[in-house]
């Protein structure tokens, strides 16, 4: 997987940009063959965030823990299994079943390619009190933004470059042993190191905090 002090900011197409690079021949094949002809899948991955008219797919995209949590616990933190690890082990296995209706494969794989990167974004994975840091107000450069869209989209443009040249810097400094370190590991665990960034960096600004109300109104970067 990626890194998240390198990919977590960087949402739209670049994390999948170097996703690419580590591609099987098999698995590269396999993309081809499922996706439009000239479709990467850096590209493919950004198709769940622009469909529209689904808003019952939109909890797919992030899971909410109590705030004392340090396991996943599905009947507690995802029963109806419409969260973000159940989505990615779900879509995973539809991409496995040689049974799939081939268009349900292909949404299948621009889901998996997105949620991956979704839940290395830290406040993907957060608490419902402060809806991810929807609630929590930031000043960047002058602007006011809430944290979780600073974090997903702001930043996101400062980054000078297109997503290859972008995913190529990354990539330099991706180390054989890194690879392998994030080649393990399930979707909860990923969330759960996720939930961790949260805690030492959504927790730092709001301990900063002159009150409980200055908690998600008044942060500045």
């Amino acid at each position: 997987m990626l890194k998240h002090i390198n990919v977590s900011s960087l949402k739209d197409q670049h994390p999948d940009a170097v996703a690419e690079t580590h591609l099987t021949n098999t698995a590269r094949k396999r993309i081809k063959d499922l996706l439009p002809q000239g479709t990467t899948l850096a590209e493919a991955s950004t198709w769940p965030d622009r469909r529209a008219g689904r808003p019952d797919m939109d909890p797919y995209h992030f899971i909410n823990f109590p705030k004392d949590a340090n396991t996943y616990e599905q009947q507690r933190d995802c029963k109806l299994r419409t969260c973000i690890i159940e989505a990615i082990a779900w879509y995973v296995q539809v991409l496995k079943s040689p049974d799939a209706p081939r268009n349900e494969t292909r949404i299948a794989l621009r889901f998996v390619a997105h949620l991956v990167g979704d839940i290395h974004q830290p406040l993907h994975a957060g608490f419902a009190e402060d809806r991810s840091g929807n609630s929590v107000n930031v000043r960047f450069n002058g602007r006011k933004e809430n944290l979780h869209s600073l974090w997903d989209t702001a930043l996101v443009k400062l980054e000078e470059g297109t997503p290859a040249e972008i995913a190529a810097r990354i990539q330099a400094a991706v180390t054989s042993d890194d690879v392998q370190q994030w080649q393990q590991g399930t979707p909860a665990e990923w969330a759960l190191e996720s939930l961790a960034i949260v805690r030492t960096q959504v927790d730092r600004l709001s301990a900063s905090s002159e009150s409980p109300q200055a908690t998600s109104n008044r942060h500045a970067l």
